[in-house]
């Protein structure tokens, strides 16, 4: 059984190959089986019937990937998975760009922002293409790989800064000033990423579920929403906690989240644009394979 719960139950197989399928309140639905594994619907069944489903598509499309490991069921296109190392070095590449430059305050259109804030919202962008494409039990592996990267990049840090010195105290100095804080930086979002993230992965898949994988701009948005608003109080509250009885510092955080989520939905268009070029280019080589 998957985390978030099954939405639909199989019901038949009609005469045409179509699945008939069925909602929790009760509605039934007919839709192809290739269909649900495109739009990975199919990880709102159970495993049984997810496998059925998938085991269905595979017989008309050979771009299907059936994962039968450890009692769980993954299903996806095989051409998606080339996408995923990208996808993957992305997300963690930007937080490991915009993190040790958030501490810098900068004004954007009158908004007093982290450094950092116009790299770190294309990980919401980069997490939702993930979502969307291998769903909810791949993203929860993402999000924990990226924690462990920058625990380790925290370790990593903090041992060298505590290694012995030889080049000039002056050096040492302005080192230190630059580097001193990270550690501590890293560790607090690992601690921000799995709470938000795992917020933004179970809304986004709750929604996709309920919605049959329809207005993805309005899941990402919701989803987004609601993870960064973990994000942005743990990260605030962790960053500046000797400050959280200053009303600037809430202003601030308003500010932050209200910023986030404006640069969140201009990235929606991207977004769809991303993901038509990934299924374009899935379809694609199925042709020609096909010929």
């Amino acid at each position: 059984m998957q985390l978030q719960g099954c939405f639909f139950t199989l019901r038949e197989i009609n005469d045409k190959g179509m699945v008939v399928f069925q909602s929790k309140s009760g509605t039934c639905y007919t839709e192809s089986a290739i269909n649900l594994v495109e739009k990975n619907i199919i990880e709102h069944f159970s495993d049984i019937d997810a496998k059925h489903i998938a085991q269905l598509a595979k017989k008309d499309d050979d771009r299907i990937f059936i994962n039968d490991t450890n009692n769980q069921v993954v299903v996806t296109l095989y051409s998606y998975w080339n996408w995923l190392p990208l996808l993957v070095a992305l997300f963690i590449g930007f937080l490991l760009i915009a993190i040790p430059i958030s501490p810098k305050k900068i004004e954007i259109i009158g908004f007093t922002q982290p450094g950092g804030i116009l790299i770190f919202p294309l990980t919401f962008m980069v997490i939702d293409l993930i979502s969307e494409l291998f769903g909810y039990r791949t993203v929860r592996k993402v999000i924990w790989s990226a924690a462990i990267t920058l625990l380790i990049a925290s370790l990593g840090l903090y041992i060298s800064l505590q290694l012995s010195n030889l080049v000039s105290q002056e050096i040492v100095t302005h080192y230190s000033a630059v580097f001193n804080k990270l550690p501590y930086l890293f560790v607090i979002n690992a601690i921000c990423l799995v709470a938000a993230d795992f917020t933004n992965a179970v809304c986004f898949s709750r929604l996709k579920g309920l919605m049959r994988g329809k207005q993805l701009w309005f899941r990402s948005i919701v989803s987004t929403g609601l993870g960064q608003i973990v994000y942005t109080i743990v990260w605030i509250s962790l960053f500046y906690i000797e400050k959280l009885a200053n009303i600037e510092t809430w202003a601030y955080m308003a500010e932050n989240f209200t910023f986030k989520l404006g640069y969140a939905a201009m990235m929606i268009p991207f977004t769809y644009l991303l993901l038509w070029v990934i299924r374009r280019q899935s379809r694609k080589a199925q042709e020609l394979r096909a010929v």
